[in-house]
């Protein structure tokens, strides 16, 4: 026989079943937590990310690499580029 809602619980607590055993959609409060702690890394990790960027692009180029902020990326540095002499006219 199924038990009711309104029928005492199971247990023996001499509550209602519905407010003993029955109640659905309970949440447990740690995985509130949980996930509000994933949600704060996870935002915390973009805004970082937008408004530091600039930041450590500038100033960190790898060594032979120069930033070019026309095509946002590096270039290599050419070491091996020939001087030509001045023309005399």
């Amino acid at each position: 026989m199924k038990v009711k809602r309104n029928d005492t619980c199971h247990c023996g607590s001499d509550k209602k079943f519905k407010d003993c055993h029955g109640k659905k959609n309970v949440i447990n409060p740690w995985k509130k937590y949980g996930m509000f702690t994933i949600v704060f890394v996870i935002l915390a990790w973009f805004l970082n990310d937008l408004f530091f960027q600039d930041r450590k692009t500038m100033s960190s180029a790898p060594p032979g690499k120069v930033w070019s902020e026309e095509h946002g990326h590096y270039h290599d540095i050419n070491t091996n580029q020939t001087s030509f002499p001045p023309v005399n006219s």
